[in-house]
């Protein structure tokens, strides 16, 4: 490719120049274009999306895609209003979720809440310090109560706060190795 310089002088130094300005305005004019081109292509893009948000009751849906996926979800219904009003049927037929809880019969236990203990030892001080504690728990039983008030603890560390209390004469170990259970004292 030749190009002639327009600076008058044929000079190498000048020429270099010229042609280092004339490549980057090439660079940035492709740059440019190539962003105009992904805009371009990102807004038709947005364009051609659809997004639908619809709050019925305590249901929420919201659908987003292209048009065409948009509308095929809707089925056969041209209409959005159309849609929402078959939607609005659909919720009705869904059980409320505030129906009442089951009883709880006399046989299962009401395990107490227990707040927010510092230490693994005050949460089972408390545990055992209720009415629930009056009644001999094995290992397993007292993990369940924690895991109940959101305490995860591990099985190791509560049985050995367990033998702590146990020493300490705030429970009692009824059983035998294997098969122990824990009764406030």
């Amino acid at each position: 490719m030749y190009i002639s310089c327009p600076l008058g002088s044929h000079s190498p130094r000048r020429a270099r120049n010229f042609m280092g300005s004339y490549s980057s305005f090439l660079y940035e004019n492709d740059s440019r274009k190539i962003w105009e081109a992904e805009m371009a292509q990102e807004k038709k893009s947005n364009e051609d999306r659809t997004r639908v948000s619809v709050r019925i009751g305590d249901f929420h849906l919201e659908v987003e895609g292209t048009n065409g996926n948009v509308k095929s979800l809707m089925g056969d219904k041209k209409d959005l209003f159309e849609f929402i009003s078959q939607l609005k049927k659909t919720v009705g037929e869904v059980p409320s979720s505030t129906e009442p809880a089951p009883e709880v019969s006399g046989e299962e236990e009401v395990i107490p809440p227990l707040g927010r203990p510092s230490t693994t030892s005050e949460a089972l001080s408390a545990l055992f310090n209720s009415d629930w504690g009056r009644k001999p728990r094995t290992l397993s039983v007292i993990m369940d109560a924690l895991e109940a008030n959101g305490l995860y603890y591990q099985k190791p560390v509560v049985a050995k706060v367990l033998v702590d209390l146990i020493k300490k004469k705030e429970l009692r170990r009824i059983g035998s190795k294997g098969s122990f259970q824990y009764v406030a004292a």
